[in-house]
């Protein structure tokens, strides 16, 4: 008898400690999940948090933790744009499926005419600062995208010749490149390069013409803003 209730004592206990086993073990789960939902590279900090620390300082902020070089600093303003589409997801789902249409549109015309523009400068002006300069920039994309949806946008008395003008500078510097090109095979910009600048100019072309059919029937603050913004964006100005 005595016997028979030492195992029951011991089956007790061996059960008390596998539950207890099993409860640390699914606490630790639960912990590792929720820590995966932050990518490592964000120090532990929600999209939330950063957003909140506003972009220069979640920069500094990042430096300081990851290495204060142009590798780095370009992963921070990456972060940051992962951080505002995350947002701006978020807040397009409660628009209507014509917002949420209109503001997709909107984000990937400025990205291309980005894209373009940088492509243009690179081609005529040369350098390796130029790929950081786009992930900044298109970080500033993102931030006009979401300042849109809440009502935030800044807005500046900026008119679409203001953009033509600006464009046409920048048709001249390739015309100018192509020309130089052509006939200094000295010159620094082979021709090459110049046919390419003029094959993202063109783009941006169509780029900008469809954008300005989007922006028809918007409200003029919404426009005034995307304006200022798109002249930044071709004047090569973001983020001054």
């Amino acid at each position: 008898m005595l016997k028979t209730i030492q195992m029951i004592n011991a089956l007790i206990y061996f059960g008390k400690t596998r539950l207890s086993i099993i409860v640390l073990l699914g606490a630790v789960i639960s912990t590792a999940m929720a820590q995966e939902d932050v990518p490592k590279d964000r120090f532990g900090l929600t999209t939330d948090q950063i957003l909140s620390m506003g972009v220069i300082k979640w920069r500094d902020f990042y430096l300081k933790k990851a290495g204060a070089d142009a590798f780095h600093e370009k992963m921070a303003f990456s972060f940051y744009t992962d951080c505002l589409e995350e947002e701006i997801n978020k807040r397009l789902s409660k628009l209507s499926t014509k917002e949420q249409t209109f503001f997709r549109q909107l984000n990937l015309y400025l990205s291309k005419i980005l894209d373009s523009r940088i492509g243009v400068e690179q081609s005529i002006s040369g350098g390796s600062i130029w790929p950081s300069i786009q992930t900044s920039s298109g970080t500033s994309v993102s931030q006009l995208i979401l300042d849109l949806i809440c009502g935030t946008a800044k807005t500046a008395k900026t008119k679409e010749a203001d953009i033509w003008n600006a464009v046409k500078d920048v048709q001249q510097q390739i015309t100018e490149a192509l020309s130089k090109s052509k006939s200094d095979s000295g010159y620094f910009v082979t021709f090459e390069q110049a046919n390419f600048a003029k094959q993202k100019f063109d783009s941006m072309n169509t780029e900008l013409k469809a954008l300005s059919s989007l922006l028809e029937s918007r409200p003029p603050s919404e426009r005034s803003s995307t304006l200022m913004h798109l002249k930044d964006i071709i004047t090569l100005k973001l983020g001054e």
